[in-house]
């Protein structure tokens, strides 16, 4: 149960939860304070386009829902098939598959793609690690003017030595580290 009484899980998204705790999927997902905060990004945004990079079972892609703008989409990314089926599923039973479209492969194969669909209001990293640098890269060439980019696990040693400097030395973007127990970074593309 989570202490912070304004991060309380909305019926959905705590179904999602469940659904993906029934189906063996590991609870690694984003803590329910940072799927409040991501919500209230995507509302105060306008949001109509947010992309995820990493889906799992469609917890942090059902707090994005509930925040979007009528007729807004998140499009979502999982490389690991089951995940992604499962997410669907969980999405559909949540009825937020009108707004969770859930894309099976790779970041690195489906970004070219996607880039179609820019300007993204919104872009969510919580994929692999490593990839984070290029991810970040991508997503300031394709987020909007005012729009907002956010890394998940923002404080494991291999995203602060990978991806911090690259963020610190980037003048398009306004950065700031949202103290949640691994950290959300997040930056608002100025430039």
């Amino acid at each position: 149960m989570n202490a912070n009484p304004f991060a309380a899980e909305p019926q959905a998204v705590a179904q999602v939860r469940a659904f993906a705790g029934a189906q063996g999927l590991p609870a690694i997902h984003i803590a329910a304070d940072e799927g409040r905060f991501l919500m209230l990004l995507v509302r105060l945004l306008r949001a109509q386009r947010v992309l995820e990079l990493g889906t799992l079972g469609g917890y942090s892609a059902a707090w994005m829902a509930l925040g979007l703008a009528p007729g807004g989409r998140v499009h979502t990314v999982e490389g690991e098939p089951r995940h992604a089926t499962l997410a669907r599923q969980a999405l559909q039973a949540a009825r937020l598959h009108d707004r969770v479209t859930v894309h099976q492969g790779t970041a690195q194969t489906l970004l070219p793609s996607l880039a179609q669909l820019a300007p993204w209001d919104l872009v969510f990293i919580d994929a692999d690690k490593q990839g984070y640098p290029a991810y970040w890269a991508w997503a300031v060439e394709h987020v909007r003017p005012g729009g907002i980019i956010a890394a998940h696990n923002a404080t494991w040693p291999v995203v602060r030595q990978n991806l911090w400097p690259q963020v610190q030395a980037d003048p398009r973007v306004q950065a700031h580290l949202y103290p949640s127990p691994e950290g959300l970074l997040w930056a608002v593309r100025v430039g």
